[in-house]
């Protein structure tokens, strides 16, 4: 029962990002937004509930929202964008104003906990989807606009899968012990020789990049995927909890999906700028 309730949330995860990105345009605009916004409520909620503060979910997520429309705007329409750019983080930087001034107004002494734990997702979950959204308009075509958002999901995807096969098969070597224990050196080098493999494959079908830059791609993902992934077992294993959340039923929260993007999507972001720029 258990397998076929992670098999089912599993397939319409993957269905939501998958038709959210391939659809384009505002979709993938919201669809990034909506996970934005669902991960910083599900951070500051956990570390509320652990660490018995009381920083403001509300605040936290209003102030992702805007910071992740700021940057997903300003990468996909930059031909459009005024000269004066920082206009669209105008909301942002009025409502962070106004979370530190809501911060005077609680009779808690956790204050400067409060606002840190406000703060941090804005640059440690909104940023990475914002970059996330404009990361196929780096090179501009219709074709990789949609392309490169995708196959960075399935590097990601085929890491794990390939991560977890080859570990439990025959991972003996611990990785980092003191924060992951079940993951190998075995297990990291087999998902990335997965992960190598799928880039060449899409590289067969959409030769935008040659070959190289395709396995950069796919390298960069696993190395800082691996680190994401690692970073959010830190938070974890210091909160003492199991899943970051139960959204979703069998895989545990948000947060524990995207916990490799989180690190990833930044890194291959400017990988495909200074890449790109070698071939335009």
């Amino acid at each position: 029962m258990e397998f076929i309730k992670r098999s089912i949330t599993g397939i319409l995860y993957v269905a939501a990002i998958v038709a959210g990105i391939v659809l384009g345009g505002n979709w993938m605009y919201w669809l990034f937004a909506v996970c934005a916004v669902l991960v910083t409520i599900e951070f500051v909620t956990l570390i509320n509930k652990q660490k018995e503060c009381n920083a403001s979910w509300f605040w936290a997520a209003t102030l992702s929202f805007f910071f992740y429309s700021g940057i997903a705007t300003l990468l996909t329409e930059a031909s459009s964008v005024s000269a004066n750019p920082v206009r669209l983080f105008l909301p942002f930087i009025i409502y962070l104003v106004l979370t530190i001034i809501w911060e005077l107004y609680k009779p808690n002494r956790n204050h400067i906990l409060n606002l840190s734990i406000a703060i941090f997702p804005v640059i440690y979950i909104a940023m990475p989807f914002g970059l996330l959204n404009g990361l196929g308009h780096i090179i501009g075509t219709d074709q990789s606009i949609w392309l490169l958002p995708l196959a960075f999901f399935i590097f990601i995807w085929t890491n794990d899968v390939g991560a977890y096969c080859v570990g439990c098969t025959i991972g003996r070597h611990r990785l980092f012990e003191r924060i992951s224990p079940k993951k190998s050196w075995e297990g990291s080098i087999g998902g990335a020789v997965v992960t190598i493999a799928a880039a060449i494959v899409i590289w067969n079908f959409f030769p935008i990049f040659n070959m190289w830059i395709w396995i950069g791609m796919a390298i960069t993902t696993v190395v800082f995927g691996t680190f994401g992934d690692l970073a959010e077992s830190l938070i974890k294993r210091e909160l003492g909890v199991k899943d970051s959340g139960k959204i979703l039923p069998g895989h545990g929260g948000l947060l524990d999906r995207f916990d490799s993007t989180l690190l990833a999507a930044p890194m291959v972001y400017a990988y495909i700028c200074y890449a790109s720029s070698a071939i335009l």
